[in-house]
Order: structure tokens, then sequence, then C-alpha cells
């Protein structure tokens, strides 16, 4: 019986595709399933990244990086920002995005083994060493690399068509693609930087930066305490601007991006939840914050700036 992996097989190796074609194709294949932007990095780039993170961890003979990103609805940016439900942010901003993401990445890793590519589909914003509170790779600096924007003021990816507001997600492939250049200017450059003064619990700061290393170039972006973002995008406080059942007060740590201490604290503090907190969080999760990324967008900055002239 004829499948079509076995129609595409022979397919394939009679109409082999050159490099730029087969590039081509792979970005108009993640357009077509959903993507709002996509971008190509040589693993390469990712060479000063630590190897409990490094691509070559979990694809050794990968070639290529493939990023895409799936941006989030307005409506919903600026319902969230307002603060009266927390729901459609955390459905359509938070769930929803983060699914299509894993469906898509799927569907163009098959695509890409239907021409002989072996390719490795990580899973969107999911944990992979729990203490430390990481994933199998890291989403936003192999978005970097692939050129779809630069690490920011708050840590996460800026992209000059949508800001913050977008959720990432990669594939590795053995195919050898065409990269994109890393985008060359800084998104934060001269910006009123509103992810530090909209965050309630101070978890970015203007005046300490981090700094990696990528095709041989420093690239510096805001330093995050992690125990602060934690504490705040983790429902442990309450306020205006979260979304929070149980209000308690941070630990005082010497390193406040000391992960697994972090971690190890945020569990400790569980058993002190309000019992509604406690008896619910297990049914459902909702996005707590999440404001710094939100806030962030080019034509909300646009506006902010022609005001202030």
């Amino acid at each position: 019986m004829r499948t079509k992996s076995s129609g595409a097989k022979v397919l394939k190796k009679a109409t082999r595709p050159s490099q730029e074609a087969l590039t081509r194709a792979v970005k108009e294949k993640a357009l077509s399933l959903g993507a709002h932007l996509v971008g190509v990095a040589p693993v390469e780039r990712m060479e000063s990244a630590p190897p409990e993170l490094h691509p070559r961890r979990l694809l050794p003979e990968a070639r290529s990086l493939i990023s895409m990103a799936y941006r989030i609805n307005r409506g919903i940016q600026q319902l969230h920002l307002r603060g009266p439900s927390p729901m459609p942010f955390s459905r359509f901003a938070g769930l929803e995005p983060k699914i299509r993401l894993d469906d898509m990445a799927l569907d163009l890793a098959n695509f890409l083994e239907d021409m002989d590519y072996i390719s490795l589909p990580i899973p969107a914003n999911q944990y992979y060493y729990q203490e430390k509170g990481v994933g199998e790779i890291s989403h936003r600096h192999v978005a970097m690399a692939a050129g779809i924007g630069r690490l920011g003021r708050g840590g996460f990816l800026v992209t000059p068509q949508y800001g913050g507001a977008v959720q990432l997600i990669s594939v590795l492939t053995t195919a050898s693609l065409l990269a994109d250049p890393i985008l060359k200017e800084d998104p934060c450059q001269g910006c009123p930087q509103p992810c530090v003064s909209i965050c309630p619990v101070q978890a970015l700061r203007r005046d300490r930066d981090r700094v990696i290393v990528m095709d041989g170039k420093e690239y510096r972006y805001g330093w995050l305490s992690y125990l602060r973002c934690q504490w705040g995008c983790g429902g442990m406080v309450m306020g205006d601007r979260f979304y929070a059942l149980s209000d308690l007060p941070m630990p005082s740590l010497e390193e406040e991006d000391d992960s697994e201490q972090v971690r190890v604290e945020f569990l400790l503090a569980g058993e002190k939840r309000f019992p509604w907190d406690r008896a619910n969080r297990a049914a459902f999760q909702y996005n707590a914050c999440s404001k710094c990324y939100v806030v962030c967008h080019p034509e909300r900055l646009k506006k902010g700036e022609q005001q202030d002239r």
C-alpha cells in the first residue's frame, strides 16, 4: 500500500531542493501553518549556551535552528493591562498559542523529515529541569539567533513587529538552511522602558545587565530577579495589577537569581497559601502577571513618544 510519506520519499530523492529553495519552502510552510514570524539560525550561534540548554544535547546532528513566533492579540493585551479579568489572557495569550505552536512545530518537523532531514520540535514553554525552572532549550535565545528579535530590558524577546507580546517555539533540524542575520537594532534603545515601571515587585532594573556572546559579538540585555518574578507571576502577591489568591511576603535571599533556592522557597510558601488557593491551584492555572512583555508594544510606545513631544 502506498502512503503519503512513501510518496514524498520517492519525490524528494528525485528532486532534492537547493539550500535557498529549501529555506524558502520551510519559511513558507511555517507561515502557512500559522506562524506570524519565522527565522533561521545555524546551530553554531548557540555555542556559548550552557550544556543543559545547548541544542546539540537534544539533536547532536543538528545543523540549523528554526524559530517561530505567534503574536498575542491586541485586544487581549489591552484587557490584561486594564485588569478586569485574567481569563482571556490566560487562555488566548498563554495556553492557546502554546498549543498552536506545538502543532506548528510538529508539522514543520514532519515536513522536513518527508525530505529526509531529521528534525526535532521542542515544546513551547515546558520545564525540563524543574528545580531550576528552565526548559529543554531557551526559545528566546534561539529566536534572537534566528533574527526574529533581540533580548531586551525585560529579559524577554522584543520583536520590531509585535514588541514583547509573542510566544515562541523552536525546531532543530539536520537540514542546512540559509541563516537570517541577527537583528542589528536594539529595540530598547530610546525606549521609556514601561516593562520596568509596570512591575509591582520591581523584578526588573535599569542599571543591571546580562551579557551573552553570539557569533563572536557581545549583546547586553536586562537582568531579571528570578525571586521577584517567581513570586509575582506565581500568584503570591495581591494588588491592583495581580491576579493572585494569596498574599505572602518574599523571603530575603542574598542572590535573587539563585533559581534553585527560589524554587525551594516558593514550594515551601505554597503551604501558607489561603485555603481557597490551596484547594484550587491544582485544578486550574492562570498567568498571574506577565504585564512586562504585554506593555512592550511598538504602537503603544510610539503613541507614548508622540505624547511626550
